[in-house]
């Protein structure tokens, strides 16, 4: 199976590599989240240019690059590991820049003084994406680029809570 060379992409992106990883990350959420979107966007039999042009209005100001790379994607019939490319591509971005990136899942929007304690704990260069989630109720998801993950949510203390009732 075909791939794309991250490190070729990575080279290729330079200045706008971080854009890039910003977008990808940004478009691998809403394919994760939209199963329409999803299926419309890796279905063959819809034509490139529908494809593009539907992504275009999820995806409003993105890059040039990122368009190009979409086009590659189609042509190549590559649409189907978006998610998995972002990912990857994350994860090398990371490693380039000595950043962690960090999906941070709160039930409301973080206070500057929490974004910090959140960073000065992951430590060194860290690049904070916020999400709201109401079903969290309380507290803190974070998932991190290395692979790190802490559940502070009271959504997860709950379900923690319901295991150990379960497994008594």
């Amino acid at each position: 199976m075909k791939e794309i060379d991250l490190d070729k992409l990575y080279e290729i992106a330079g200045q706008e590599a971080l854009t890039l990883e910003s977008e990808l990350n940004a478009l691998a959420k809403l394919l994760a989240k939209n199963f329409e979107l999803r299926s419309f966007f890796e279905n063959a039999a819809f034509s490139k240019e529908a494809r593009s042009k539907l992504l275009a209005e999820v995806m409003p100001g993105a890059s040039e690059l990122f368009w190009r790379l979409i086009g590659l994607l189609l042509d190549e019939r590559l649409e189907k590991g978006v998610i998995k490319l972002s990912e990857r591509f994350t994860r090398l971005a990371a490693s380039r820049t000595k950043t962690v990136f960090a999906e941070v899942a709160t039930a409301y929007p973080l206070a500057a003084d929490e974004k910090k304690k959140i960073t000065g704990r992951l430590g060194g260069r860290v690049n904070l994406r916020e999400e709201i989630d109401t079903s969290l109720i309380g507290g803190v998801r974070i998932f991190t680029s290395d692979g790190k993950y802490f559940d502070g949510s009271l959504k997860g203390a709950l379900a923690n809570l319901k295991e150990s009732i379960i497994n008594v």
